[in-house]
C-alpha cells in the first residue's frame, strides 16, 4: 500500500463493512440468527478481499465497500431464513421492536424519532456517495 489511507480504507472493506451489515442486521431484524451472521460476516470478508484481489489496490473503495455490504446482508438474510430463529422471550430487549416499554411514535418530537433521523442520515449518505464516488 503506497498510502496509509488506503490501507485503512481497504481494512475498512475487509472487516468493518460486513460487520456494519451483521450488526444492522441483528439490531433491526427479528429473524437474525447466530449461523446467518457468521456466515455474512465470512461472505461479506471473502467479498470485499476478492475485490481487492480483483482489481488495482485502492481502486473504487466506495462501490467494493456497498456490494461487500449487499453480499453480507444477503447472505446473512438467506442463511437466517433457512435456519431456527430464537423465540420473542429471548431477544426481548435485544433486538428493535422487543422494548416492553415503547413510547408510542405520536408523542415524540419528530425530530427524536429513529425513524426520522436514519431516514436523513441514509439521505446525506447517499448525497455523499454520489458526489465523491
Amino acid at each position: 500500500f503506497k498510502v496509509f489511507y488506503i490501507w485503512i480504507q481497504e481494512f475498512n472493506i475487509f472487516i468493518i463493512i460486513p460487520l456494519l451489515a451483521v450488526i444492522l442486521l441483528g439490531l433491526f431484524w427479528k429473524r437474525t440468527t447466530t449461523k446467518g451472521a457468521v456466515a455474512g460476516l465470512v461472505a461479506g470478508s471473502v467479498g470485499g478481499i476478492t475485490g481487492f484481489l480483483l482489481n488495482q489496490q485502492g481502486q473504487y473503495l466506495l462501490w467494493r465497500a456497498f456490494v461487500t455490504f449487499l453480499i453480507s446482508a444477503s447472505v446473512t438474510v438467506v442463511i437466517s431464513l433457512v435456519t431456527k430463529a430464537r423465540s420473542r422471550e429471548e431477544l426481548s430487549g435485544v433486538v428493535w421492536g422487543t422494548l416492553k416499554e415503547e413510547v408510542p411514535a405520536e408523542k415524540v418530537v419528530w425530530w427524536k424519532r429513529p425513524a426520522t433521523l436514519a431516514a436523513g442520515l441514509l439521505g446525506i449518505m447517499v448525497f455523499l456517495v454520489i458526489i465523491f464516488a
